[in-house]
């Protein structure tokens, strides 16, 4: 009779071990699963990130190509205004 309560314990603690080691494999299943979707977020955001920053960079080449352009009209349009011939024109027009 011993031997046979003993079994039975064991096939009960047995089955409740399975059940516990069934529970932490189905948690770390679902942790895994966190962690890898976090890790892919944080990819995406540095991915996200570094294209930001290139399209900065290119915005603000972009704006210095700009001003260099502005400061090359203006000094045209100034070397323009005092050359010789509109000094002239406007000496004669007074």
């Amino acid at each position: 009779k011993r031997t046979l309560a003993n079994r039975k314990e064991i096939t009960m603690k047995n089955a409740h071990f399975v059940k516990q080691v069934n529970a932490i494999n189905e948690l770390y299943a679902k942790l895994n699963t966190q962690i890898h979707n976090v890790c892919i977020e944080q990819l995406k955001m540095a991915k996200a990130n570094d294209l930001n920053t290139i399209q900065i960079d290119t915005l603000r080449e972009q704006y210095q190509l700009l001003l260099k352009q502005i400061q090359l009209r203006r000094c045209e349009f100034i070397r323009d205004i005092y050359s010789m011939e509109n000094i002239q024109a406007l000496q004669n027009m007074k």
